[in-house]
């Protein structure tokens, strides 16, 4: 991935279903790329850092509504294998095909609708498949090909709206470990209750200092350990990635951390 990108720096992202039975490694958490959500988490926190390097972290996951032609829609999977029922956005981060059955729209770059159809189909470079199905499967009859697509992404808490654009990234994880420049950490009420992810282990996580410096962190103990070294660093948001055999860093040619087991997505810091 360093190689690919000429990134300076690359950490681990979020969780993942690394145990997967069907080999698909489902992430769980939040990605939002260039406008694009490429990952929908349910637990934990989101960080989103703006092009001037403003970042706020807040708890809970965002929710995705849209319109096309005057109609409403919502989803609520991107890129995560797909129940009975679904409203999912399927982007080339998934592959180069859906492999799914169910009613496809696709969408191009510019999110005009290409075309609607049944079944497998080919992902757009740059676009994406909208799928739907079961109880969700009437909301397909909405789209009509050359329709404009126009979706957004709201976060329960926001203190600055402005900073939770399209033109941000947005990285899901958790738990939060500072906001605001204070340690907050409570990774029971983000749902990170079972002991494999709470106990004192190997982890990983980011930051953001107050004049727009990215900091990666690969460290070991507790979350609160891990929340004040991220504060002593001069983090003024901070959030906790996956850890344990998943924890990797890599920085300026070297591996200072080599993760235990391949991982669904990492994180890049590529110079400018």
């Amino acid at each position: 991935m360093a190689r690919a990108t000429g990134a300076q720096a690359v950490i681990n992202g979020g969780y993942f279903d690394a145990y997967s039975r069907d080999g698909v490694a489902d992430p769980y958490h939040t990605l939002v790329v260039n406008g694009w959500p490429q990952s929908l988490g349910s637990v934990g926190s989101v960080l989103a850092i703006a092009p001037d390097g403003t970042a706020q972290v807040e708890r809970g996951n965002p929710k995705i509504t849209g319109t096309v032609g005057g109609r409403s829609f919502y989803l609520y999977r991107v890129n995560h294998t797909p129940g009975a029922s679904v409203a999912a956005l399927y982007t080339r981060a998934w592959g180069a095909r859906t492999g799914l059955a169910g009613s496809y729209v696709r969408i191009d770059a510019n999110r005009r609708v290409i075309d609607k159809g049944e079944g497998d189909v080919a992902i757009p470079d740059g676009g994406g498949v909208l799928l739907f199905r079961g109880s969700d499967g009437s909301q397909a009859d909405r789209f009509r090909p050359g329709d404009q697509v126009q979706w957004s992404l709201k976060m329960p808490n926001m203190r600055r709206p402005d900073v939770w654009t399209e033109n941000s990234v947005w990285i899901g994880c958790g738990p939060m470990l500072v906001r605001g420049g204070q340690v907050d950490c409570n990774p029971t009420a983000e749902g990170f209750t079972s002991s494999r992810v709470a106990g004192s282990q190997t982890r990983s996580a980011m930051g953001v200092t107050g004049d727009g410096r990215v900091v990666f962190v690969a460290s070991a103990g507790m979350f609160a350990q891990l929340a004040q070294t991220m504060k002593a660093l001069g983090c003024t948001e901070a959030i906790g990635l996956d850890g344990g055999a998943s924890s990797g860093l890599w920085a300026n040619g070297s591996s200072l951390r080599g993760e235990g087991r391949q991982v669904s997505h990492g994180i890049t810091l590529v110079p400018r």
